[in-house]
């Protein structure tokens, strides 16, 4: 019976503690893949939610567009104050935070207006 009890409670112990092992780490993960880029705003998608942005590479100086995807979450700030995607206009000077998800499409998870 003793022994019983012992194995019934050396699972019990163990399925406790295999949960803690198995957690996702997904904040830490995009924080790892985030990137930045800076640039010129060249337009403002406010039907799908995107900005096309004018930026210089820097290994061959040659301008190009890069299509960046707002999310919901997207945190857009001028100064100290958080705006909305319509705030923003052809011109404007940002730096952007994306990650690139699977299909390579760059989403902006923060937007900074210079």
């Amino acid at each position: 019976m003793s022994r019983l009890m012992v194995l019934i409670i050396s699972v019990a112990i163990v399925a406790s503690v295999i949960p803690a092992y198995s957690q996702e780490v997904v904040p830490e993960q995009a924080a790892v893949n985030s990137k930045t880029v800076s640039g010129q705003i060249a337009s403002v998608d406010l039907e799908k939610s995107a900005l096309t942005l004018k930026t210089m590479d820097t290994a061959t100086g040659i301008e190009k567009d890069e299509s960046i995807q707002v999310m919901p979450e997207t945190e857009i700030v001028s100064g100290n104050v958080t705006i909305k995607l319509s705030d923003l206009k052809a011109d404007d000077k940002v730096e952007v935070g994306y990650t690139v998800d699977q299909t390579g499409i760059l989403q902006a998870n923060t937007i900074t207006v210079k």
